[in-house]
């Protein structure tokens, strides 16, 4: 009898039953929407805002990723930088309530990723 064989393409696409799991796990959320006043937002979060590409007050990695490709950055770097911005200031700026991980950026909270040095201009 011969013995089924899976090709190398077949295996490749295969992904971990954890991996399966946490993107389940993490599309399976609703969308949060966060509350955004323009004519009240400081200059700083005016600035963050261009990043917000869908408008909703939350500023996730893929749009952080996109708005640094719309200024003309290259796609690594976007990529980068979006993960190390998201990974610092997200825990910062998120609500209590918020989902895990809390990697999005709440434009109304982007006070809270301040450092001390900040003028506030």
């Amino acid at each position: 009898m011969v013995g089924w064989r899976r090709s190398s393409a077949a295996a490749s696409l295969q992904m971990p039953p954890v991996t399966i799991l946490l993107f389940v796990w993490v599309f399976s959320w609703g969308h949060a929407t966060a509350y955004l006043d323009i004519a009240n937002m400081t200059e700083l979060q005016k600035h963050v805002s261009f990043f917000d590409r869908n408008k909703d007050g939350i500023i996730t990695p893929s749009e952080t990723f996109e708005g640094y490709v719309a200024i003309g950055c290259d796609v690594a770097f976007s990529r980068e930088t979006a993960s190390s911005v998201h990974a610092a200031l997200g825990p910062k700026t998120s609500p209590v309530d918020a989902p895990l991980p809390q990697i999005n950026i709440y434009i109304d909270q982007i006070h809270k990723g301040m450092h001390g040095s900040d003028t506030g201009a």
